[in-house]
């Protein structure tokens, strides 16, 4: 039989809040400001997970910018301060992390009553994370142990750093952890952690991009996340506490 998995440990960006939409309109307001032309979604394939720094030499080059990654970085940072204080969550994902503290799966905040945890840990830096945040402390302050960010490691997604950071202070082994990924990086970091990972598929991506992960769901609404459970029972990989 499988391990069974204890932890969850979630991706921020477009797996538990939607952020997505505002980080797409902003890089192309961004880019149209120094001269670009296109959409940065057809480069998101290489931006979905990735550190800042790492996005906006991507993009810098892509679309020819007539200024530094740094300059861009900053620039872009400016605009997402005001936007990202009222952050809503994706569809399905508040559920869900309640879902998993129910079955007894530990998500990362050391509880003072109870032994579920579940983690985030980003590709986003500890300032626009807290903005990202702010607006639901409370649920954060019940449901999330830890908060890992592209700062606390050496380096970012694709490699396991982050992951394996989450694992340790969780008290955890990567054998009984679960990483809820939308960024093909992020899954592939999730892999190299040895953990398994469900792919939530963005839906600027096909499928392919996701073929390391042991699970690839379209979204989180009710439907699939009942499938994904049951498929995760099925196999004895989720253990619940007595």
């Amino acid at each position: 039989m499988s391990e069974p998995i204890l932890a969850a440990i979630w991706d921020l960006d477009g797996t538990l809040l939607n952020t997505e939409s505002i980080y797409l309109q902003v890089e192309n307001q961004t880019i149209e400001k120094y001269g670009g032309k296109g959409d940065v979604s057809t480069v998101a394939h290489k931006l979905l997970g990735t550190p800042g720094l790492d996005c906006a030499r991507v993009i810098v080059d892509h679309f020819c910018l007539n200024t530094s990654p740094e300059q861009y970085l900053s620039t872009r940072d400016e605009v997402l301060v005001d936007k990202f204080t009222s952050t809503q969550f994706c569809e399905g994902a508040l559920e869900l992390v309640k879902l998993f503290a129910s079955y007894g799966v530990r998500q990362v905040r050391q509880f003072k009553s109870c032994h579920v945890i579940e983690s985030i840990a980003t590709s986003s830096g500890s300032f626009l994370t807290q903005l990202k945040l702010s607006a639901h402390k409370s649920i954060v302050d019940a449901y999330i142990d830890h908060v890992i960010c592209r700062e606390d490691v050496t380096y970012g997604k694709p490699f396991p750093d982050i992951f394996l950071l989450a694992a340790k202070k969780m008290g955890m082994t990567p054998k009984n952890c679960v990483v809820l990924e939308d960024a093909p990086n992020g899954v592939v970091a999730a892999k190299r952690a040895g953990m398994r990972c469900v792919g939530i598929r963005n839906s600027l991506l096909t499928s392919e991009h996701y073929r390391d992960a042991d699970w690839i769901v379209d979204s989180l609404q009710k439907w699939q996340v009942e499938e994904l459970l049951k498929d995760i029972n099925r196999m004895g990989h989720l253990k619940l506490f007595e």
